[in-house]
């Protein structure tokens, strides 16, 4: 509905050019088209009804969502901290651990190494 109504501003009218039901320049063109805005706005209310309580019957059930925890290897997560200490680049514990970035730092935020940011020097 907001997007018809800036589009009314901006005078950009719709036309379908396979259907001619969609033609926002008629009175019937535009009803029809706030009539589906307004039934895909109820579908998507719906769906977030649903979801909502289905994640609240599998939190009752005692399950929870999202994807389960990644092995963590304590030898591997020991060699990237201390590479990491050695002020190693990120690209080079990748090449010579085989590991991914986002390993490196799950890994690095387990073991408690503290991570320096990246900072432009002409933004100080």
């Amino acid at each position: 509905m907001h997007l018809l109504s800036g589009f009314k501003e901006k005078k950009i009218n719709l036309k379908s050019l396979t259907e001619g039901v969609f033609d926002t320049t008629s009175p019937m063109g535009e009803a029809i088209f706030q009539i589906i805005a307004i039934l895909k706005a109820m579908q998507v209310n719906v769906l977030r009804e649903r979801t909502v309580k289905g994640l609240e019957a599998a939190k009752l059930e005692g399950r929870i969502g999202g994807r389960p925890a990644g092995s963590y290897n304590k030898k591997k997560a020991s060699a990237v901290g201390v590479l990491y200490k050695q002020k190693n680049i990120i690209n080079f514990i990748e090449d010579d651990l085989n590991i991914s970035r986002s390993i490196i730092y799950q890994y690095l935020r387990k073991e408690g190494v503290k991570v320096d940011g990246f900072y432009l020097k002409h933004l100080k």
